[in-house]
């Protein structure tokens, strides 16, 4: 548990007590802690300045031993008898000479050697040289140096060289004297400065007195700096002991540096005060948390005591008890006060609730009562609410919404939403969708920001559903039955102009047979334009709910000779033969002539319309109980059984990939309003193989033909289709 959900979770009296425990460890921490640094830092300092000492007296010390040298190698150097010899070329009493100057000097090297390096005498050098000087050992001829040098896998020398010049000022050779630089070395230095020290040749401890030290390596960058001249401070760790180190470069011969002198500090000590110190100051603080935890636990007692009570009161409100009253008689002056001021907020809120909960009610019930669907969406698109009526356009429940994207629950692609509601959209929106129930819908989406007071609070986005299904599907038909219309009259109006153009022009000119061909095809644009409109005219009446029909006695002959009478020339026309098998006796019919015979009327103009050049239509009836059921069979090429249940609908026509088959869509619809009207009924059967048959029954007694006025079930008030007839005059 992380200390603050501590504090926010525990009881106040232990939340004093800690704050008291915080306090005095926080008031020891700002006086130890600065203590505590300002020890460590003055250790540190004196850790340095001895260190700095350390490398003063080192320095000081390799500065007299090089003093020393180039004085001793400068007196050898101005010797009258090293001239004389040098002049003389006698160069046997020159090593005499300077074994003299070797065994006082108690020095390691005594060389006099010629300017190309030849040893000319010696009093003391490694065998190993010959009678060469090596050239990593000495400057140029005509300079004086004192260096430290070395050869690869050799000891280091501290040498001063002093040139040795003839009489006539020409130099004649380099008087060197030095000393090795060893272990006795870097131990006088440690002795001499109480410091460890080492000598470091190309990067490695080659002496020490430090001696777990001498197998550590050089860091690369570290040697890199000291062989650039530079002095480096470092530090080593040595198992549990860190050092302090100081590395100090010795030039060589020209100046390049491949030897360095190392002085060592080990900060055990200053780690050990830092301790103690540290020790003390945590001493401190546990005593005093000790001291403090009494008192801390009484006060808290006497201060929490009332607050629990009130907590308590406070946990109830927060819980939805708003009825109980607050206790106001507790403790101190201020608790009371926190008290009246709680039981005020606790009367504020019932009234409050009360009245919330009242509108919440009345807009859930508005909200419920609209047909149109109400979704809610935060800045995510994610659905944050479901109205009743969204639930029932969709086909969702609310729980498969609350949560989704609003996309995904209309099921359309990504980012087709995106723009909804932005300050340049149009804010009304059209989309169709597939419900999880398969329904295709079609829906009209108004988009809006809530206006939310509190300019903080997340906004959400409000869209308005409403179902325009039924009224995308009448703009259609409408669409659809005006363009076919407009077809319907211009093919036979054009054909009539063509045909009484033609006459008016050639009527002199042309045969009796062309004559007669075309009256003929003049008749037929005009019964067809004639149907078209006694059918347009059906329309109107039957939606205006102006339908009637008159019945009276009459013959079901005589609608079938006028049906024949209006059928024959668009018959011949496409070469079908009319095929009748009506009975010579049939009983006569209660019913209005005029309408029947506009039911055969389209009928018979299905059949020659849907059926090949050629074919026979068939025309039968028969009695069959106390109906009269009649047929209109063609040879066509049938009607899919999905299509058959909306064939006797408005503005309805099977599917055809030929323009000249279609119609506006009424024909079929009027006659099932008419043979309703006469108390029939209609239908059609089909065979797979082609060929379809509608059929009719009509009573054969006035008493059931109960409908007269017409008022077929599409033509009744209520229905979709009424909407159309408010815009449309057909």
């Amino acid at each position: 548990m992380r200390l603050y959900e501590w504090m926010f979770r525990t009881r106040l009296s232990e939340r004093l007590m800690f704050s008291f425990w915080a306090v005095v460890i926080a008031m020891l921490l700002l006086v130890g802690v600065p203590d505590l640094f300002l020890v460590r830092q003055e250790l540190h300092h004196q850790s340095r300045a001895r260190l700095d000492q350390g490398a003063r007296a080192s320095r000081a010390l390799y500065r007299d031993r090089q003093e020393a040298l180039a004085d001793l190698a400068a007196l050898l150097a101005s010797r009258p008898a090293v001239n004389e010899a040098l002049e003389r070329g006698d160069f046997v009493p020159l090593g005499d000479y300077l074994s003299e100057f070797y065994a006082a000097a108690n020095l390691d090297l005594f060389v006099l050697v010629a300017p190309d390096g030849e040893i000319i005498a010696r009093s003391s050098a490694p065998t190993t040289w010959g009678n060469t000087m090596p050239p990593g050992l000495r400057p140029l001829p005509a300079r004086r140096a004192t260096y430290v040098a070395n050869l690869p896998g050799g000891p280091a020398w501290l040498i001063a060289a002093v040139p040795v010049f003839t009489r006539d000022g020409t130099v004649a050779g380099q008087m060197l004297v030095g000393m090795l630089l060893d272990q006795r070395w870097v131990e006088r230095l440690a002795e001499e400065t109480g410091l460890d020290h080492s000598l470091i040749l190309d990067g490695q401890r080659l002496a020490t007195t430090a001696s777990d030290t001498l197998a550590l390596p050089i860091p690369a960058d570290v040697w890199g700096r000291v062989s650039r001249g530079q002095a480096v401070e470092t530090t080593i760790e040595r198992g549990t002991t860190l050092m302090i180190s100081r590395l100090v470069p010795l030039p060589g011969p020209n100046n390049e540096v491949h030897a360095a002198y190392e002085v060592l500090l080990p900060t055990s000590a200053v780690r050990a005060a830092i301790v103690r110190v540290f020790v003390l100051l945590i001493s401190n603080a546990l005593l005093a948390a000790l001291v403090t935890a009494g008192f801390a636990r009484w006060l808290g007692h006497r201060v929490a005591a009332p607050m629990e009570r009130l907590s308590t009161a406070a946990v109830a409100m927060g819980h939805g008890d708003l009825t109980t009253p607050v206790p106001t008689e507790l403790g101190p002056i201020e608790v009371g006060r926190l008290a009246n001021s709680l039981e005020e907020m606790r009367a504020r809120l019932a009234a409050a609730t009360d009245q919330l909960r009242a509108e919440k009610a009345r807009s859930e019930s508005l909200i419920a009562s609209l047909h149109e669907g109400v979704v809610t969406v935060d800045e995510e698109r994610r659905v944050t609410s479901f109205s009743p009526g969204a639930e029932l356009i969709l086909g969702l429940p609310r729980q498969q919404a609350i949560g989704h994207l609003w996309r995904e629950v209309l099921d359309l692609p990504e980012g087709s939403t995106r723009r909804w509601g932005e300050p340049d959209d149009s804010k009304r929106h059209k989309v169709s969708i597939v419900t999880p129930g398969g329904r295709e819908v079609t829906l009209a989406i108004t988009t809006a920001w809530l206006r939310i007071p509190d300019e903080s609070a997340p906004r959400e986005q409000v869209h308005v559903l409403r179902d325009i299904t039924e009224e995308e599907e009448i703009s259609r038909l409408k669409a659809y039955f005006l363009a076919n219309i407009s077809h319907e009259f211009q093919t036979p109006l054009a054909a009539l102009a063509a045909s009484i153009e033609l006459l008016r022009l050639q009527f002199k000119t042309l045969s009796p047979q062309d004559r007669n061909e075309l009256m003929l095809s003049i008749q037929r644009g005009t019964r067809r334009l004639e149907n078209l409109v006694d059918n347009l005219l059906e329309g109107a009446s039957i939606q205006a709910g102006h339908f009637r029909v008159h019945p009276a006695p009459m013959a079901f002959s005589e609608a079938v000779d006028e049906a024949l009478l209006f059928m024959e020339p668009l018959l011949q026309m496409r070469s079908q033969r009319l095929e009748l098998k009506i009975p010579t006796s049939l009983p006569d019919l209660h019913g209005d002539a005029r309408r029947l015979t506009q039911v055969l009327v389209n009928l018979l103009s299905n059949a020659s319309k849907y059926s090949p050049l050629g074919s026979t239509i068939t025309v039968g009836a028969a009695v069959e109980g106390d109906a009269l059921r009649v047929t209109v069979s063609d040879e066509g090429g049938g009607i899919p059984n999905e299509a058959r249940e909306a064939l006797f609908t408005r503005f309805t026509q099977v599917a055809t990939n030929d323009p000249r088959r279609r119609g506006v869509g009424l024909g079929l619809w009027i006659v099932r309003t008419i043979v309703e009207a006469h108390g029939g009924h209609v239908g059609v059967q089909s065979a797979p193989a082609g060929g379809t048959s509608f059929w009719l029954t009509l009573p054969l007694t006035s008493a059931s033909t109960g409908n007269a006025d017409g008022e077929s079930a599409e033509s009744q008030p209520g229905r979709a289709m009424e909407q159309v007839a408010a815009d449309d005059p057909f």
